[in-house]
Order: C-alpha cells, then structure tokens, then sequence
C-alpha cells in the first residue's frame, strides 16, 4: 500500500475529510503544524481522523500569532510520497528545503496563489518550486502565478478544490432530484425550501441576502454593509459567523441601516438553514486565495456575488450566468450587481440553476481521486 507523508497547518474540517477519502486507499499520516487557529471557534474543529493517523508538531517558536517554526518537522520525513499542503509557513518551508538538501522527492498541493509583482516573493517562491515533482493547483489563475515562478506546464496537475462530500449534495437536494436533474425540479425544489427556511428562521423580508465568514479586514463586510444603503428596506443582508466588532456596528449606526442583521457562529447544520433561504451570497473579499464558501453557496443553488481578489469566485462565478465578479472595495459596484439580482427573478432562477450545476463535479471524493490518480500515474506509472 501506497505510504503517503502530508504536512499542512491544522485540522481543518475539509482537510479532515479529504485525508479520509485518500485514507481509505492509503497508508496515510498526516503531520498538523498545530492543533487549532486562534480567530477560530472551537467549534469549527468537529471531524475526527478515522482512516489515518496524525501527528501534530510541537512548536519550539513562535513568529506571531499564525506563523510557527518546528525542527523537528525534519524528523517526520520519510515515506514514499511527500505531500505539503502549503508552503508559506516556517515549518513547511524548513520541511522542503530539507527534501531539496537530501534529496528527497516531494510535490505541493495548493489550495491557490495569485500572481504577484514582489521580485522578492517570486525569488522565494523559485527557492521552494525549483525541486518539486508535481504541484496540484485548483484554478487557471494559480496555473499562471506558478508558471510565473518556474513552474513549467507539465508538472502542473488540475484538482477540485473543495469542502463538500457527494452526501452533502445528498442531504441537501434529495437522491431523487439528483437523479433526475433538470432545471424545473430543481428551481421547484429550491422555491419550495427557500420558503420554508424563510419561515423556520423568521424572516420575513422580500429578498435576503447571505454573507459568511469572519468579521475580518480581508473580507470586506464593511463594504457589503456600505452597499446597504442603496438596497431597499425590504431587502435585508445577514452576516452569519462571528460577532461583529464595534466597527461594524458604527458604520450600520452611522448610516441608519435597519437591513443589516449580525448572526453568530452557526455550527454546519444550522448555516445550512440560511443557505437556503437565501436569494443571493456575497463575499466582498480584499483578498481570498480561494474562498471555500463559494463553493458551499453554489451547492445551495444561490447566485454569487465576489471580487476579483477572491480565488474560487474567479474560477467558479461567470459574469451574468451565475453572478458577478466586482472589484475591491467598490460598493456601489456592489450595491448595483446585489440590485440587479433581486430585482429580477427569472434571471436569479437561471443563475441558481447554472451555480448548482458548475459545482456537482466539485466534492471530496472527486478531490481525492485527482490526488490518488498523479500519485498512480506519475509516481508508480500505472495506467
């Protein structure tokens, strides 16, 4: 059986899951830099490794609050296959220079990287690439940024990059809709959900619309809350995630928005309730190397406005077919884009229908094979 070493940062729950998929054909150990982030809610961490093992570093120092450096992440490298998940922390890139002193072969799986103008980040990026065997890239845009660093095109290998199994589709939609996919049942089914979201949750707006995530710089929820102000009273915004900052409050009071609504940290089950009762999602992103909750909004059926800082919404979001891509920092940019979808329900509906359908080849499962079919194919030269 395959003997698969992969270093990445932390338990994520879509890691956990992939490494489960690859575990069940694999001798996998999974080395975890640490246990959890700290802007993370305890919560967040649920999956248990159940197909591999793990092994997490202890850190020896500590360069700010997300940056750590382990020695001893040299002494965890020996199997057949070397996988870094990663490759801008300390320890990753302690790990590969090591491989690339000894000689060890080693590939990197990047979850997306944007091109970049720093001379000096493309000279690092070069130091750490000039040895690896393969690196999996999950968009077009990531493709470019690593033929920019000296990357050459055949040792680039496409993926599904992705948070979702084939059974959350399941649970979702239903096995009889899946089956029988076609744009009425769908837009039938998501109607009839939407409704009855609306109604378990209380909301009793015309429209909603739904942002996920931290109550961070980088993602931009000062801008969405800004483009408020020129959406109607009756179309309101939930932010669910985090606790807002008193920042956010001012701008919501300073304005005299009564469409802003701040949910908390839901756990899987609970967000699944606002997905669907939503009519649109929005990540107004400074910046995301991909974005995994645009994947979760178009499993949901659900339009999808984004920036063109965000990795996945470049990748999965078509302009006009199942949203839009805006620039950063432009609310009324935004506020137009946000307008132009609730205000129009045929062209939501073909939106929903086009988003669900982009994203049914994207699951974990699917994620693993691309994974597991480099290693058999370039590694071993099975056919």
């Amino acid at each position: 059986m395959r003997k698969i070493l992969y270093f990445t940062h932390q338990p994520s729950p879509y890691r956990v899951d992939f490494f489960n998929e690859i575990g069940k054909f694999t001798d996998l150990t999974v080395v975890y830099e640490r246990n959890l982030a700290h802007n993370r809610n305890a919560q967040w961490y649920s999956q248990k490794a159940i197909n591999f093992k793990t092994l997490t570093l202890k850190m020896t120092k500590f360069f700010g609050c997300e940056f750590a450096l382990s020695k001893k992440i040299i002494n965890e490298i020996k199997a057949d296959i070397i996988i870094f998940g990663g490759y801008s922390s300390l320890s990753a890139m302690l790990a590969i220079f090591y491989c690339q002193f000894k000689g060890i072969p080693y590939s990197i799986s990047s979850d997306g990287s944007f091109p970049t103008s720093s001379i000096l980040k493309r000279f690092l990026k070069r130091m750490i690439f000039r040895k690896t065997e393969y690196f999996f890239s999950p968009s077009k845009l990531t493709n470019l940024a690593l033929r920019e660093c000296g990357v050459q095109e055949e040792q680039i290998v496409s993926y599904h990059f992705t948070s979702l199994r084939k059974e959350d589709f399941q649970k979702i939609w239903g096995d009889e809709l899946l089956n029988k996919f076609n744009m009425n049942t769908f837009l039938n089914v998501r109607h009839k959900e939407r409704k009855e979201m609306r109604n378990r949750l209380g909301i009793k707006d015309n429209k909603m619309i739904l942002a996920v995530g931290q109550f961070i710089y980088r993602k931009g929820f000062d801008v969405l809350i800004k483009a408020a102000e020129y959406l109607e009273e009756n179309v309101s915004i939930y932010i669910v995630g985090d606790e807002p900052t008193e920042e956010y409050l001012s701008i919501v009071e300073n304005i005299g928005l009564k469409n802003i609504h701040f949910v908390g940290f839901k756990i899987k089950q609970e967000l699944t309730q606002y997905y669907l009762a939503a009519d649109v999602f929005v990540l107004p992103t400074r910046e995301d190397i991909w974005g995994l909750v645009i994947n979760e909004a178009l499993a949901y059926g659900l339009p999808v406005i984004s920036t063109k800082r965000c990795m996945a919404a470049l990748e999965l979001v078509k302009n006009e077919e199942n949203g839009f891509i805006v620039d950063v920092d432009d609310d009324i940019s935004l506020s137009e884009k946000m307008n132009i979808i609730v205000h129009n329900d045929n062209l939501a509906d073909n939106m929903s229908f086009y988003s669900f359908s982009k994203i049914q080849e994207y699951t974990i499962e699917q994620m693993a094979k691309d994974h597991l079919f480099v290693i058999d194919q370039y590694k071993y030269g099975n056919n």
